[in-house]
């Protein structure tokens, strides 16, 4: 979860690609480092130079990153106080982010009172639905990496390439994997990842643009799998 950019602070509900938001995961009760020596650990106060009242400096807000790629990049939150994709889904059923200031404003704008409050199988739903997400974008992002190497004289550019294509095939493998989804294309990602591996360090030009073009198919055949239509 990278892509920071520290450009504004804004109030919820203001309308910001990249906002900065006070989301609480400083208030979560119970981390390792403070059950093992209490009140060592610094306060993170998030953005701003100024003294918070609550420890450190800054107004407990911090940036909101995409979440296309969240799924491969825990752990989670500036203190990485989730490790998992469903971890981090679920914190916003928590009582630190139910009293932040972003949770408070989701209250107020429901009818109920209640917010953001999601049942044991809708978050595994989310976190679903977010690797899943995250798996798409490893697709796009290495097959432009493969198809970039095809055609090259030059062995170790197009090894390159094809190695940094591999980092995020094998992104989406283990995305996929860590909770049993898309089996059907998991395993053609799987073959994608081991040709890739093959091919980054192919002599002949001719046979590794081949096990590319296998290598693209496998990988709109694993996407077709994944999107399903009306």
């Amino acid at each position: 979860m990278d892509n920071h950019v520290n450009t504004k602070t804004v109030a919820p509900g203001t309308d910001s690609k990249i906002p900065n938001r006070d989301n609480a995961p400083e208030q979560l009760p119970d981390r390792p480092a403070d059950l093992i020596a209490p009140g060592a650990k610094p306060r993170d106060g998030g953005q701003g130079r100024g003294v918070n009242p609550r420890g450190g400096f800054g107004n407990d807000r911090f940036n909101t990153p995409v979440v296309i790629e969240a799924a491969d990049t825990g752990p989670f939150f500036h203190n990485n106080s989730a490790t998992t994709i469903e971890e981090a889904v679920a914190f916003y059923n928590s009582n630190a982010f139910q009293k932040s200031q972003i949770g408070l404003a989701f209250q107020a704008q429901d009818t109920g009172g209640i917010g953001i409050h999601l049942e044991a199988t809708q978050v595994e739903a989310v976190a679903a639905m977010l690797r899943v997400l995250n798996a798409l974008e490893n697709i796009r992002s290495s097959t432009e990496l493969d198809q970039a190497a095809v055609n090259l004289k030059d062995k170790g550019k197009a090894g390159m390439l094809l190695e940094l294509a591999s980092f995020d095939t094998r992104d989406a493998v283990r995305v996929l994997e860590e909770r049993g989804l898309h089996l059907d294309a998991l395993a053609k990602l799987k073959q994608a990842y081991g040709l890739e591996t093959s091919a980054k360090d192919e002599n002949s030009r001719p046979k590794r643009d081949d096990m590319i073009a296998q290598i693209v198919q496998l990988k709109a055949d694993a996407k077709a799998a994944m999107i399903v239509t009306p």
